[in-house]
């Protein structure tokens, strides 16, 4: 018996009946073990995506508020610098630009 066939257009084929039980049952688990596994780490992999998605989107958004909240702070304290020297320099009635520098050096 031949467990080879050659067609015509060059491409072997091999008949299911004549292969070995143990070659079919290696075939079948192994083919059914690479579907369950598919299966699993699709049914893994998007039961997990969307959770760890949102603590990510979570901490960009905790992230950014702390540096606006650092940004803010150090804002208002080069505000509070800048007024003071204004109002120094606003009573100061001097109109000598050299004074007025090495004051504020």
């Amino acid at each position: 018996m031949k467990k080879f066939y050659y067609h015509a257009d060059g491409v072997f084929s091999i008949k299911w009946a004549n292969i070995n039980l143990e070659t079919k049952l290696i075939l079948l688990i192994t083919i059914g073990t690479v579907i369950v596994l598919l299966g699993t780490t699709l049914a893994i992999t998007s039961t997990v995506t969307d959770p760890e998605r949102e603590l990510a989107y979570d901490k960009s958004i905790k992230t950014a508020e702390t540096y606006a909240s650092q940004f803010n702070t150090d804002m208002q304290s080069s505000m509070t610098i800048a007024r003071t020297l204004a109002s120094s320099l606003e009573k100061y009635d001097t109109r000598n630009r050299t004074e007025a520098n090495a004051m504020l050096e």
